[in-house]
């Protein structure tokens, strides 16, 4: 039977010694500068609190996804025009046809309404400051469409934010290993390292990163202004006051109208129509106008805490951080890439 050769373990130690030596000095460096990478990945993703922004963020435009199409957008534009022309005609033409027909004078006439009807009386005063607020606000919506469909779409249309915050915390952690790999194993690690490097840089480019990340930060820069606590406590205010005023329009203000012009509710509706017929279609479509209304105020209420947790942070920066980082990686690894490279060569010729 052949003898079988018996490989003592000083010769181990001094195989691995010189696959370190092989890679040279530079593998140490290369290995430290890959864990602070890795570190700094995870520090950002911490610093930035992106755990929490991720979701956020998700919430925010998911929520706000109805409400920022051009049909959403028109419907309301529409809304908020025939409640303006209502009352310009309320105030210009239908009061002082009302007041002739009962035989009032206009003072006497407004006394009544403010004393019998005060909700519609407030309510017709709060319209001109009411119609430019929402007008403004409809308008700074419309402008951020374009900004909102790129930012909705990070880092795809069917990827959620949620996984970025996860995805860097991943990176960092396997830049951390790389970095240990590197430092036991110089060898054969060099061209992973160079792998990961080139994909974090190809993946933010691949999916359009860089221009998306822009377009949430001017987003979030033009809602600034005016995505607030105020806003909000505004706009509930005024819808109080135009709610106040249809129902008390409708239930009560028209049917005694009908009973001193001693017509039916069906030939004052006629008489309405053919005579006012911009305040008979806004009261016709007054229901579904503070529906719609209702409905911007109260998702604007409700991602309030989410905006506010978003506000804070740039996407522009983390990107470009991404992008940068893989850079690192991918020069440390062709620089081990090539130094592995020739230390073979040399010891094939040796």
């Amino acid at each position: 039977m052949a003898a079988t050769p018996v490989v003592h373990p000083h010769f181990h130690r001094a195989a691995f010694s010189r696959e370190k030596l092989a890679f040279g000095w530079p593998h140490r460096v290369a290995a430290a500068l890959l864990v602070m990478v890795g570190a700094s990945f995870v520090a950002v993703t911490l610093a930035a609190n992106l755990f929490q922004v991720g979701p956020a963020f998700d919430r925010l435009t998911d929520d706000f996804r109805p409400i920022m199409t051009e049909q959403a957008v028109q419907s309301d534009r529409q809304g908020i025009a025939a409640l303006d022309a209502a009352e310009s005609e309320i105030t210009a033409e239908m009061m002082p046809a009302l007041a002739q027909q009962l035989g009032m004078t206009s003072e006497d006439f407004s006394t009544m309404m403010a004393e019998q009807y005060p909700a519609v009386t407030a309510g017709l005063a709060a319209v001109p400051q009411i119609t430019p607020s929402f007008s403004s606000l409809v308008t700074t919506l419309d402008e951020q469409r374009p900004y909102f469909a790129s930012a909705d779409a990070i880092p795809t249309s069917s990827v959620p934010a949620t996984s970025v915050p996860w995805s860097l915390f991943a990176v960092g952690l396997l830049s951390v290993g790389l970095g240990v790999w590197v430092w036991f194993r110089p060898r054969g690690s060099a061209v992973a390292v160079t792998v990961a490097g080139a994909l974090l840089i190809a993946v933010p480019f691949a999916l359009n990163m860089p221009h998306k990340a822009s377009d949430a930060d001017t987003m979030n820069e033009n809602l600034k202004p005016m995505y607030n606590q105020e806003l909000i406590t505004q706009a509930s205010g005024a819808l109080t006051t135009l709610s106040a005023m249809g129902t008390e329009m409708q239930q009560q203000m028209m049917p005694d109208l009908a009973a001193q012009l001693q017509m039916s509710p069906e030939e004052l509706n006629a008489f309405f129509a053919q005579s006012f017929p911009d305040t008979t279609a806004a009261l016709a479509g007054l229901p579904q106008s503070m529906e719609r209304f209702q409905d911007l105020v109260t998702r604007f209420d409700q991602r309030l805490g989410d905006y506010n947790t978003m506000k804070p942070v740039e996407f522009v920066p983390i990107v470009w951080f991404m992008i940068g980082g893989g850079a690192a990686l991918f020069l440390l690894g062709a620089a081990g890439v090539v130094i592995t490279s020739r230390s073979g060569r040399r010891e094939q010729t040796a």
